[in-house]
């Protein structure tokens, strides 16, 4: 028998939602003296209403931007935020927590961890705390744009976003004040799930004899951030051809177990999961087939 050349299956991925990306903004600007001596912590809430972000949707982004001081308040000893007196200010006592409403909490900074450390006062800044953000490097807190201490991603894929996000201002020892002025809050969240096929041939072969036999997996996966359902899988067998496949999925993953012929198949993928179809083709020996 001659050996042949057979081109890759035809194979499509489809489904029907309509793709959207929305970003909301939040602000909380009530000041705050935050200190054992005075209160710590302190919490600034921020509401996000369910009508912001549609069902289905799930988060891909978030960043908390924080307007802060840190002053040494001389002998009133009360922890309340005053003129700087010119002495240390214990940049190591900061400590932010961002929570979001399902209880999920992200360290953006520590006390004590030596994100911030040394006396000398910042003078009100800005931080943007953003996993995309350039590594702190320094000692004294400085304006600009930071990755947190933890991992922001830690609220990747959450769809609870409605309800009350908390940031948690506390200050580790008494007196020389954490002064709060304003928390923004931005949330990004999206419908879209990011899919991706992979179709290979499992020996590896570019050329076929009749008579024989094939195998073909074909990986669809979902790198989230939302779960899919009912995801079209089309994958058409060449004349020829006649096919028997068998299909698996990880975690809650779920498709056809095995069927014959052209796939054509609603798979449900759950975000970081995906489903495997093992595709055995065997190739007629008549010509005429073909």
């Amino acid at each position: 028998m001659k050996s042949f050349f057979i081109g890759m299956f035809l194979l499509t991925i489809s489904n029907s939602v309509s793709a959207i990306t929305i970003t909301e903004r939040y602000r909380n600007s009530t000041n705050a003296s935050v200190d054992p001596n005075n209160t710590s912590p302190v919490f600034r809430d921020i509401n996000v209403p369910i009508a912001d972000f549609p069902t289905g949707m799930a988060i891909t982004d978030v960043n908390v931007e924080i307007r802060f001081d840190k002053r040494d308040e001389g002998a009133a000893s009360d922890g309340v935020c005053r003129n700087h007196q010119g002495g240390d200010v214990f940049n190591n006592e900061i400590d932010f927590t961002i929570s979001s409403p399902n209880g999920t909490s992200v360290d953006l900074v520590n006390s004590g961890s030596g994100y911030y450390s040394g006396n000398t006062r910042p003078g009100r800044i800005i931080v943007l705390f953003d996993d995309e953000g350039a590594i702190f490097t320094g000692t004294t807190p400085t304006a600009g744009t930071f990755q947190p201490e933890g991992s922001l991603s830690d609220f990747d894929q959450m769809t609870a976003i409605a309800g009350t996000w908390r940031l948690t201002l506390a200050d580790s020892a008494g007196q020389d004040p954490l002064c709060f002025f304003r928390l923004r809050l931005t949330i990004e969240a999206s419908n879209e799930a990011e899919i991706s096929v992979t179709k290979t041939d499992v020996s590896a072969a570019t050329t076929y004899t009749p008579g024989s036999s094939s195998v073909y997996e074909i990986v669809v996966s979902n790198a989230g951030p939302i779960n899919v359902q009912n995801l079209v899988v089309n994958d058409t067998i060449p004349n020829g051809g006649t096919a028997t496949w068998t299909c698996s999925g990880t975690g809650a993953a779920s498709c056809a177990a095995s069927g014959s012929g052209d796939i054509s198949e609603l798979v449900d993928i759950p975000a970081n999961e995906s489903v495997t179809f093992l595709v055995t083709v065997t190739w007629s020996a008549d010509p005429t087939d073909y």
